[in-house]
């Protein structure tokens, strides 16, 4: 419940929530099997696709930890995999549109797995191991790229919160992105994952701008 609530909140990537990641930390260690199997899921799924250096440190300590018991060694490996994954540009985000829509396709995935640990034992660990690909279901990308008509990779100055930068992109939870530029308008008023920009025919450029090509 925990994991499902602050991946909905957008907890890992917004990089304000340490005492979440210290109390799971302490579960990792619990001496119930299941328990630690579910706190180490937990860490993964919260900050995936985040590469989070300090939770990198502590999953290398936790695979150290459990170096002779492969249950909990296995979820330490999936942990980390989910940390990275994508290298740090996909996450697991049931939302989109800006906060506004909830995907349940992405819910129902993120919840496949979650029930698949409640025996991790017989579940997880027996038959059941293949459910874990229904993350997929959840996987979003974070960065904005920004493509022109022909879907072509263009590259604009955009503002992302107070810092200004050319596409593409990382964009964490709660950020949102706005073109500087006037020469560009969006097909759609969400700018975010991949965004068309057509030509802004009312666009003139600044005298300047003219004055430096001749």
């Amino acid at each position: 419940a925990m994991s499902l609530l602050c991946i909905t909140q957008g907890a890992g990537t917004t990089g304000k929530n340490n005492q979440i990641m210290d109390f799971l930390g302490k579960l990792s260690y619990d001496g119930d099997s299941e328990v630690a199997i579910n706190a180490v899921l937990a860490l993964g799924l919260i900050w995936s696709g985040t590469n989070n250096s300090r939770l990198h440190g502590n999953l290398r300590q936790l695979a150290s930890y459990y170096n002779k018991d492969p249950d909990n060694l296995l979820m330490v490996r999936i942990a980390q995999g989910l940390v990275s994954s994508g290298k740090g540009l996909i996450n697991l985000q049931p939302t989109h549109s800006d906060r506004f829509l909830h995907s349940n396709v992405a819910l129902s995935g993120i919840l496949c797995v979650l029930l698949t640990c409640t025996f991790p034992s017989k579940l997880f660990f027996g038959r059941f191991h293949t459910m874990l690909y229904y993350l997929c279901l959840a996987m979003y990308p974070r960065m904005l790229i920004t493509l022109n008509e022909d879907l072509e990779p263009i590259q604009v100055d955009v503002k992302v919160g107070h810092a200004f930068d050319k596409s593409p992109v990382l964009l964490n939870y709660g950020e949102k992105a706005d073109l500087v530029t006037e020469e560009y308008l969006p097909v759609t008023p969400i700018i975010e994952n991949f965004v068309i920009l057509k030509p802004n025919p009312e666009y003139k450029a600044p005298e300047h701008s003219k004055a430096g090509k001749y």
